[in-house]
């Protein structure tokens, strides 16, 4: 059996996982009737897939006991199917500007009921980059006044004043990202510094992406110069738009993963701080510190 972060990258980058002719699980996602997806948690990690016929995982069912192949490797001997709420299994998401609209303070509110079957809520995603500042920060300071969760917010600019307003409503994290680690110049970097003097060393992300046209000492480059700012890598594998494939390999995930840890640890920074946004869903991504 291969090690725990190779199987987890072999699911992140691949394809989809079939189920036994028949099989019925109350936490899968059902569309029109058939089986769409399930989140499958084994090991202390968690990943969502999608389900098909041909898949190119296999569960199966022994008596109740689920197992996880795939072709004739074991990847796991013990699975379980967690049950979903929303967006992760440990974090509410909720996201008040979607096609032009903006919910209202007392709609994203109304959101929470839908989670009152959730066992462990660990922190709330508030999504709201296209929203009005003033409008997100007011969703946000409803919901650290009524609830006891970490919240986390997304700025895709950096603006001082709308990052300052975010965290003074009750967000505790913050989320930014790079597009392309090619077009990042010096104002990039002071405003993410700006931020992270805001929020706290450890307690903001940048997310990036593994592609083939960056080489692993460009991206590890981009991680440490993140990493220095007092800032957490939120590394995930970009598909494709001709083959609809992720542009990686698991054996290069793991590389740039291993040794982004790595960095992480030479700047003091574990992802202890932070249980919302994609730290706190760790689904469709690996996680330092979390799942290995």
């Amino acid at each position: 059996m291969s090690d725990l972060l190779e199987i987890k990258a072999r699911l992140v980058l691949g394809g989809d996982v079939s189920i036994p002719e028949g099989f019925s699980h109350p936490h899968i996602d059902m569309r029109d009737g058939e089986p769409h997806s399930m989140v499958l948690g084994f090991q202390g990690i968690m990943v969502r897939k999608k389900v098909s016929r041909d898949g190119q995982f296999a569960l199966c069912d022994d008596g109740g006991v689920l197992s996880l192949r795939e072709g004739d490797e074991l990847l796991s001997d013990h699975v379980s199917i967690v049950p979903m709420f929303g967006h992760s299994p440990e974090t509410v998401t909720v996201t008040i500007s979607k096609g032009g609209k903006e919910m209202s303070v007392e709609e994203a509110l109304a959101i929470m009921d839908s989670y009152s079957g959730m066992e462990v809520i660990r922190g709330v995603t508030i999504n709201g980059n296209r929203a009005d500042p003033r409008h997100y920060a007011d969703v946000v300071s409803a919901y650290s006044s009524r609830y006891d969760h970490p919240i986390g917010v997304g700025s895709n600019d950096m603006d001082p004043q709308v990052v300052r307003m975010l965290r003074e409503a009750g967000a505790v994290n913050m989320k930014v990202g790079i597009t392309d680690v090619h077009d990042v110049d010096e104002g990039f970097w002071l405003r993410l510094s700006d931020t992270v003097g805001v929020f706290g060393k450890g307690m903001v992300t940048c997310s990036l992406f593994v592609t083939d046209d960056v080489s692993d000492d460009e991206l590890l480059d981009v991680i440490d110069r993140i990493c220095s700012i007092g800032a957490m890598p939120d590394v995930k594998v970009r598909r494709s738009e001709e083959t609809g494939l992720k542009e990686a390999t698991p054996e290069r995930y793991c590389y740039i993963q291993r040794s982004m840890k790595s960095i992480m640890e030479r700047y003091g920074l574990d992802g202890s701080g932070f249980d919302t946004m994609c730290y706190g869903c760790r689904l469709c991504m690996i996680v330092p510190f979390k799942d290995f």
